[in-house]
């Protein structure tokens, strides 16, 4: 990345005149601050400010004797060519940094020139990081979840990765693949896991035939129901009080309360 950054003078040496020869401020005695009094009503108020003729140095050089190079600013911009390695499983939001190559001034030592690692654009990614390991949330139709799965997926590096499972599986199970997951910085041969959540996808109806098969393979067991019950049948919500459906999940406690969740490793 190309950088541009204050440097010390090279024509002056940092001094910004040509005899190398500077004056004490007059504007500040030296101190490179000075002090200004404001009055507000009955009372007077004093606050320290930056000299404005020396610009906090202390100390002036005349017109005459200004370096031509710097015109008495005792610095000049100065454009590099930084290389940034980034390190292969590297997070957002760390940091590369390069000491002593921020802004030069005189009499300081240059402060570090740091790089925060942000991503280029709005990630589109299907897959979320959890510290060295990847999540990825995959739906499935229920005939897989009950017979099992074979889901292709497109990894980060564009390798096309075949996922199986034979067991059944349940809503919101999850699933690991070890190795598969980011990259670990310092260890070249080492990845996180990539953890699958799964999600079923249900038929919002059946055929009377659908229901029939389904009850030749998985046999009901009616409840006993004593003699005077009532019944009720059971409906889809209106439109509109889906959302106090929602309010009682979040009130009450979701119905995947008390499975397990996804826990990553954190590094």
């Amino acid at each position: 990345m190309k950088i541009t950054r204050n440097i010390i003078c090279d024509g002056c040496k940092g001094t910004g005149s040509k005899s190398g020869v500077s004056s004490k401020c007059k504007g500040c005695d030296g101190n490179g601050i000075r002090v200004e009094v404001q009055a507000q009503g009955f009372m007077r108020i004093q606050r320290q400010v930056v000299c404005p003729v020396c610009k906090g140095r202390g100390d002036t050089v005349s017109e005459a004797d200004k370096c031509t190079k710097c015109t008495g600013d005792r610095v000049v911009q100065d454009s590099k060519i930084i290389t940034v390695e980034i390190q292969k499983g590297m997070k957002w939001n760390e940091a590369v940094s390069f000491y002593g190559e921020a802004d030069q001034a005189p009499d300081c030592m240059p402060g570090a020139l740091i790089f925060v690692l942000k991503p280029k654009q709005p990630e589109t990614t299907k897959f979320e990081r959890k510290g060295n390991d990847l999540l990825l949330k995959v739906d499935v139709p229920l005939i897989d979840a009950l017979t099992g799965i074979k889901h292709v997926v497109k990894h980060l590096d564009d390798r096309d990765i075949l996922l199986t499972y034979n067991e059944p599986i349940n809503p919101s199970d999850i699933l690991v693949v070890s190795n598969q997951g980011m990259p670990i910085v310092g260890q070249p041969d080492k990845f996180g896991d990539l953890v699958v959540q799964f999600s079923i996808i249900f038929p919002s109806e059946l055929s009377s035939e659908q229901r029939k098969a389904l009850l030749n393979i998985f046999p009901r067991i009616d409840p006993k129901v004593p003699s005077g019950t009532k019944t009720y049948n059971l409906k889809k919500p209106k439109k509109g009080k889906a959302s106090n459906q929602h309010q009682y999940q979040e009130e009450n406690g979701s119905e995947d309360e008390g499975r397990p969740q996804v826990q990553c490793a954190q590094q």
